[in-house]
């Protein structure tokens, strides 16, 4: 497999550009995880290896990559970038798919163990009197990014933070982030497409019971004729 070693830092501009790709830029709170979560889930549907695909679109996805790396992690003051090979990517690509198969299909799964450094920020004040309820405190974790251990941290905090659940779709089997606490598909696409199963397996099984059903009238007529030959027999359900 040829090895792709792909360039560290990003421009401002590259940043921005990703991050608008993954839906998050400008976003907080709960909307921008559940964008990020989202990116983590589209991240696991091509599974073509990154060595067969276009330079373009693994440097794309290099990008993003390092623009949630940068992002999830600007705010400690400590970025602290590894190389993002195509070998990497593949790695950490697997890594995510084995944590989300296991949440959709067994509804538990067990990352880590991370090394997190925990920072406490607060801001003194020059009013000596001040309580420590008027002081804003900041903090926040860093788990070092190396082979990814970075972003998969952040996805086991975020997966928390936007309560929504992982599932496989029973049409098509992908993995999907549920928009609703109904949705039961992965898009209107494979809901319409279940109905319209549904529909024909409940047609068929409709059909079959009334077949079912003439097949054992005829047996019946025909047992009677033989008892009583000449005999006239209504079918069920029919009016005179």
């Amino acid at each position: 497999m040829a090895v792709l070693n792909l360039s560290t830092m990003l421009s401002a501009t590259e940043k921005q550009a990703a991050l608008g790709r993954i839906g998050c830029a400008g976003m907080q709170g709960r909307a921008s995880a559940w964008k990020i979560v989202d990116w983590f889930v589209r991240l696991t549907r091509n599974q073509t290896p990154f060595s067969e695909m276009a330079q373009v679109e693994v440097e794309s996805l290099r990008q993003e990559y390092r623009a949630l790396q940068e992002e999830l992690t600007e705010r400690t003051g400590r970025v602290n970038q590894d190389t993002v090979s195509g070998e990497a990517l593949e790695k950490f690509r697997s890594a995510v798919c084995h944590h989300l198969e296991l949440l959709a299909d067994a509804g538990r799964t067990e990352f880590g163990p991370f090394t997190v450094t925990r920072s406490v920020y607060m801001p003194r004040q020059n009013n000596s009197s001040a309580t420590v309820l008027d002081k804003q405190v900041y903090s926040g974790d860093l788990v070092e990014p190396l082979d990814g251990q970075g972003l998969l941290y952040h996805l086991s905090v975020l997966i928390g933070q936007i309560g929504l659940a992982i599932l496989r779709c029973p049409y098509c089997a992908e993995i999907f982030l549920r928009v609703r606490a109904d949705a039961e598909h992965c898009s209107r696409r494979c809901q319409a497409n279940a109905h319209a199963r549904h529909q024909r397996e409940v047609s068929q099984k409709k059909k079959l019971r009334l077949n079912t059903k003439r097949k054992n009238w005829k047996r019946n007529v025909s047992k009677i004729q033989k008892q009583l030959p000449g005999a006239k027999i209504k079918r069920p359900g029919r009016k005179r």
